[in-house]
């Protein structure tokens, strides 16, 4: 259930500061994304936002890789009682 509510709360935080920071849209626009009047803007938003996350799946996909790459490496230096 928090994850849930994390997940959620993550996503907002991303929109607004997409919106307010890096495409520099002014505080009523932001505030107010979410009404039909600003559709074109929530859409530009949601767009950018999109491209942050893959992104970021994309590093989180290196350190995991990486992680079962060390594991395995450190299991096979153990069957050879190096470590």
């Amino acid at each position: 259930m928090a994850a849930l509510i994390n997940g959620s709360v993550v996503t907002q935080l991303w929109l607004d500061r997409t919106c307010s920071v890096d495409l520099a849209m002014n505080a009523t626009v932001c505030e107010n994304i979410r009404d039909k009047e600003y559709k074109q803007e929530l859409d530009i938003v949601q767009k950018k936002v999109s491209e942050y996350m893959a992104v970021g799946a994309y590093i989180d996909l290196i350190g995991i890789v990486t992680a079962l790459y060390l594991g395995e490496q450190k299991q096979a230096l153990k069957s050879l009682s190096l470590i």
